[in-house]
């Protein structure tokens, strides 16, 4: 091959890598650009007409002042000068160019200087558009913001530890829960932030995080704990801790949030509220013993008793078995009254289907079903309401109707009695009220409200028609 052959080759060869060259800068997405030593434009990529909108032969021989914001002109420039005096000029930095539309847009720029003899000849660049990563890194600051704003200056303690307990971050409220500013807090490991009685509770459910089986349960929910945590004048508090599991974008478990909240004075009130019960049951087993025997003794007077007034000796005997029947409700009475205990779960149609086992002579109609959350006293309540239909309203039939909304149950206690005269209907929850032929202590529906009230939930009364009364229940749904 002689060297005229070898010229044509390699012509060809240039010719194909120049189009190739020339498909890769046309078509890509970035910008890309050619400035002389004044930053004026000498060559722009396709893309420059769709990013800004200008067309390149109007920007060609333009400097780039007139498209870049004043901040960015002086970046740009400042980096020229370096390379002219041969300074070294860090090649990848930040600009916002104005586009045709007067919108300003994030760009990533990077440069390379070409030089010929020693001197500056051009600057290539390439320039990403990053308006969306700008925008994105805004509303992360922003978010990271607002929610440390919230954490700095909420009430409770909010803290964040990794998978082996170390704490990470504790909000500056921990300084008014336990006198410890966050960043000791930080240094303190479980067993520092906790009395040993709480920390059996506390490694259990630490152990759960580690169980597979619950990994589902974790991602929506953890179990509530009453802890003791000991404070730095030497006295502790009680908190309620909530606790969710952090997981990475790929599922795994990084870390604990938790929120501690100060719950001393609930405690300090249960306590009383304890003992004030207890005090309270001791003085009501006394009397009922003694008030009891003094009964026994009355009774078995009367009995022995030789008189020829039979309807006064009668009328006295009666009033006994009354008061024997009015402690038998104040026995009632302390089982309703609230002891400390903690609510649970009740099936309302298996406590109605008990009840009903005590009342043969009447009818139950049962429809529906729901679990509400209450303690023993709601047996109370329910028996109460069927007793008074029995013996006040003379009914043969009650029907229940259960039904359930998103978070609550509804009871509606139907029969089919004598029913509530109107002139009374609003006084019937009051304590002590009572009316009727057979009347009593006046305490039962005061009770029964009461109690309702103590689960969170309300109690009604409505007319049934043709005859009869309604007592409408509205307790919280448990699943």
């Amino acid at each position: 091959m002689n060297t005229n052959e070898e010229l044509l080759k390699q012509c060809e060869e240039i010719k194909k890598e120049n189009i190739v060259f020339r498909l890769l800068t046309e078509n890509s997405i970035d910008i890309l650009f050619l400035l002389d030593t004044e930053a004026n434009f000498i060559y722009l990529s396709n893309s420059f007409e769709k990013e800004t909108e200008y067309f390149k032969e109007e920007m060609i021989g333009k400097n780039i002042k007139n498209i870049l914001t004043t901040e960015s002109y002086g970046k740009a420039i400042s980096r020229l000068k370096k390379w002219k005096n041969n300074e070294i000029s860090l090649p990848t930095y930040e600009i916002q160019i104005i586009t045709k539309k007067n919108t300003v847009q994030d760009y990533e720029v990077t440069t390379f200087p070409i030089f010929e003899s020693g001197k500056l000849k051009f600057i290539s660049g390439i320039a990403r558009n990053i308006s969306y990563k700008k925008l994105i890194e805004k509303k992360i600051i922003e978010s990271e913001n607002f929610y440390r704003t919230l954490a700095e200056n909420s009430q409770d303690v909010i803290w964040i530890t990794d998978m082996k307990g170390k704490f990470t971050y504790v909000s500056p409220s921990v300084m008014r829960l336990r006198g410890y500013t966050p960043e000791e807090v930080m240094k303190q490991t479980l067993a520092d932030v906790i009395r040993p009685g709480s920390l059996p509770q506390v490694l259990e459910n630490y152990a759960l995080l580690y169980d597979e089986e619950k990994e589902e349960i974790l991602k929506t929910q953890m179990p509530l704990c009453e802890v003791e945590q000991p404070c730095k004048d030497g006295s502790t508090v009680w908190t309620e801790v909530t606790i969710k599991v952090l997981f990475d974008d790929k599922g795994k478990k990084i870390g604990i949030l938790g929120v501690s909240r100060d719950i001393s004075e609930r405690k300090k009130s249960q306590e009383i509220i304890v003992k004030l019960n207890d005090t309270l049951k001791l003085l009501n087993k006394i009397l009922r013993h003694d008030i009891a025997n003094n009964l026994t003794v009355i009774l078995m007077s009367l009995e022995m008793l030789k008189t020829e007034d039979t309807p006064l000796k009668e009328k006295a005997i009666k009033s006994v078995y009354k008061s024997v029947n009015l402690i038998e409700r104040i026995r009632e009475l302390e089982n309703a009254i609230p002891s400390g205990r903690e609510t649970k779960k009740y099936n309302l149609k298996d406590v109605i289907e008990d009840i009903s086992n005590e009342y043969k002579n009447i009818k139950f109609n049962i429809s529906g079903n729901c679990n509400v959350l209450a303690d023993s006293a709601l047996i109370y309540v329910i028996e109460n309401i069927v007793r008074n239909a029995s013996i006040h309203g003379k009914t043969e039939r009650i029907d229940f109707d259960l039904s359930q909304s998103e978070n609550k149950c509804i009871l509606k206690v139907s029969d089919f009695g004598i029913g509530i005269p109107d002139s009374i209907k609003d006084k019937i929850f009051d304590e002590g009220f009572s009316y009727g032929e057979n009347l009593s202590s006046g305490l039962g529906l005061f009770i029964a409200k009461k109690t309702i009230e103590r689960y969170g939930g309300e109690i009604h009364y409505e007319k049934n028609e043709p005859k009869g009364a309604v007592f409408v229940m509205t307790l919280n749904k448990v699943g």
